[in-house]
C-alpha cells in the first residue's frame, strides 16, 4: 500500500482491527513512506512511527524485532520534543488498539503518568471487548481473585523454586483481574462442594452441573469497580467482571447441614397435554437425523406439577432454577434452536413448594416441499422430563450455631459407626430432650428417657441403627436448644 502522506497513513490506522502485537504491513508501510519523502519533519515524524509500530503490546515493553548484528535500533531518546508528537496521537486516535499502545509508550517513557497507565488498560480491554476471540461479552462468569499470591506455583523447570506464573500482565505484575486464573478457581471450589453435599455425607441427591453454576454466581463477590471507568455502575453480571470473584465461603456454607441443602425434583408427573396441529416449524440447528430446515408439524404441550413438602416446618426454599441439562423438550420458539428448554412458575408457602413446569415436543408430519417424515422431536410426550433444583434453607432458630463455647456441649468422636458421646456442663438439674434429624430435617431418633445432673453431663447415644450419613444432634435443655453436626459412617 502506498501513501502519499501521513494522514493516509492515520487513516489507515483508524481502520486497522488486526490484534497482532506487531504488524508487519504497518511497519513496511511506514519505511514505504518515510525513504520516499523529502521532507526532514515528516522522516522523523516517520521514524517516530516506526519505533512505535515495533512496541510489543505482548511484552510490555520495547524489545525491537528488526535489530541484528551491529546494527544498533534507537531507543527512547529518539524522541527528541518531549514525546508531543507521541501525546497527540495519543489524544486523537479513535481506534482502541492505537490509544492503548500511544499511551502504553508514554507510560514507559520519561513522560510517566497515571493518566497514561488508565487510558491505555481502558483501550487494551475495550480492544478485547470488541474481538472476536475474546472472552469479553461472551457469557462470561467470574474473573480471577485479584490476590497474586494465589497464582504461585511450583518452577516447571526446576520444580524447587516457586515463581509467580503471571509476572508480566500488562503494565502491573500484581494486578492480576481477568479470566485466566478464575478456571482453576472455580474447578477447586466445585470439588470442595461436590466433595462435601453428596449422598454418601447423608445429603438427598449429589451436586449437578446447575447447582454448582447458580450458587458460585449468585454468591459471588461483586467486583465494586468497571473498567473501563466509562462504564461504570454497571449491574451484576456484567461483560467485564461477570458475576464477580468467586466466594468460597460462601458457595460452601450455602450447601452446609444442617442450615443449606440443594432438593432435586421433577421428572414426569401426570402430564397435562394440549396440541397446536399442523404449524409450520423452522428448525435452525441440525439435530439427530433431522438437518435444519422448515418443517409442517403438530406442536404438543407438556405441563407437569409438581409438589414438595420439606420435612420440617421451619425449611422453606430461597431459590428454585432449572436443571436443563437433564431435561427433556424443546421451546415453543420458530425458528427453534433445538437446545432443551422448559418454563417454570413457582409457588412458596412455608415449608410447601409447588413447581409446575411446560415444555414442548413436535410431531414432524412433512418437510416444506411436501415429504412425508411423520417423526417426533425431541420425542413424544410421554418421553419429556423436566428436573430442577430447590435451594432449601432450615430457618429453625440456632441450627446453625454449633460454636462449642456458645453451645457448651461437646460430641465425640466424629464420624462415629456405633456410639457417640455427649458432653455438657449443667448449672442446675434440668429437663433435657435429645432427638437425632437427617439430612431433610425428619427426626430419625429420640432420646428421650435420659436423666441429666447437675455439673457435667456424659451421655452415650447408640447410632447403630442409623445409616451412613450426616445427621444433626438436638439437644433440647428447659427450652434451650443446642445442636451438634455428626458424620456416621
Amino acid at each position: 500500500m502506498d501513501f502519499q502522506n501521513l494522514d493516509e497513513y492515520y487513516a489507515y490506522l483508524e481502520n486497522d482491527t488486526n490484534f497482532q502485537y506487531l504488524d508487519l504491513n504497518t511497519y513496511k508501510y511506514i519505511t514505504t513512506l518515510r525513504d520516499k519523502t523529502e521532507d526532514e519533519n515528516t522522516k522523523k515524524l516517520c521514524s517516530y512511527e516506526l519505533f512505535f509500530a515495533d512496541f510489543s503490546i505482548e511484552k510490555g515493553a520495547h524489545i525491537p524485532k528488526f535489530q541484528s548484528g551491529s546494527n544498533a535500533y534507537p531507543t527512547l531518546e529518539l524522541f527528541d520534543d518531549n514525546f508531543d508528537y507521541i501525546k497527540t496521537r495519543a489524544n486523537n486516535v479513535k481506534n482502541q488498539k492505537y490509544k492503548a499502545k500511544y499511551n502504553h509508550l508514554l507510560w514507559l517513557s520519561p513522560q510517566k503518568h497515571i493518566d497514561f497507565a488508565k487510558q491505555a488498560i481502558e483501550n487494551y480491554l475495550l480492544l478485547l471487548q470488541n474481538s472476536s476471540f475474546s472472552v469479553y461479552d461472551n457469557n462470561l462468569d467470574f474473573i480471577a481473585p485479584g490476590t497474586n499470591s494465589q497464582y504461585i506455583c511450583l518452577d516447571s523447570e526446576t520444580e524447587t523454586n516457586y515463581v509467580d506464573v503471571f509476572t508480566s500482565p500488562i503494565l502491573f505484575g500484581a494486578s492480576i483481574n481477568g479470566t485466566s486464573f478464575a478456571a482453576p478457581h472455580v474447578s477447586g471450589v466445585v470439588a470442595l462442594m461436590h466433595g462435601h453435599h453428596n449422598v454418601a455425607n447423608g445429603y438427598p441427591n449429589n451436586l449437578a452441573i446447575e447447582d454448582f453454576e447458580f450458587i458460585l454466581q449468585k454468591y459471588a463477590t461483586a467486583v465494586p469497580y468497571d473498567i473501563p471507568s466509562s462504564s461504570t455502575g454497571l449491574s451484576v453480571p456484567n461483560t467485564y467482571n461477570g458475576y464477580g470473584r468467586i466466594n468460597v465461603n460462601e458457595a460452601l456454607d450455602k450447601v452446609d447441614l444442617p442450615v443449606y441443602y440443594v432438593l432435586h425434583g421433577g421428572g414426569t408427573n401426570s402430564p397435562l397435554q394440549s396440541i397446536v396441529p399442523n404449524t409450520t416449524f423452522i428448525l435452525a440447528n441440525n439435530y439427530g437425523t433431522f438437518a435444519a430446515g422448515y418443517y409442517f408439524a403438530d406442536r404438543y404441550q407438556v405441563t407437569n406439577t409438581f409438589l414438595h413438602v420439606l420435612p420440617n416446618i421451619d425449611q422453606t426454599a430461597i431459590d428454585i432454577w432449572p436443571r436443563l441439562n437433564s431435561s427433556i423438550g424443546f421451546s415453543q420458539a420458530s425458528p427453534n434452536d433445538a437446545d432443551n428448554y422448559f418454563q417454570m412458575s413457582t409457588t412458596i408457602s412455608g415449608n410447601v413448594v409447588a413447581v409446575t413446569t411446560t415444555t414442548f415436543c413436535y410431531f414432524i408430519t412433512s418437510t416444506l416441499g411436501g415429504s412425508t417424515v411423520n417423526q417426533w422431536i425431541p420425542g413424544p410426550p410421554a418421553s419429556l422430563r423436566t428436573y430442577y433444583s430447590v435451594h432449601v434453607k432450615d430457618n429453625t432458630p440456632n441450627i446453625g450455631i454449633e460454636e462449642e463455647a456458645e453451645n457448651n456441649i461437646g460430641l465425640f468422636p466424629n464420624p462415629s459407626t456405633n456410639i457417640i458421646n455427649l458432653s455438657f456442663d449443667l448449672v442446675v438439674n434440668a429437663d433435657m430432650k435429645i432427638e437425632i434429624l437427617d439430612i431433610s430435617g425428619r427426626i430419625v431418633a429420640n432420646y428421650n428417657n435420659i436423666s441429666s445432673i447437675t455439673g457435667t453431663n456424659n451421655i452415650q447415644l447408640d447410632i447403630s441403627n442409623l445409616s451412613c450419613g450426616t445427621y444433626l444432634c438436638k439437644l433440647t435443655i428447659d427450652g434451650d436448644l443446642r445442636t451438634r453436626k455428626f458424620v456416621k459412617q
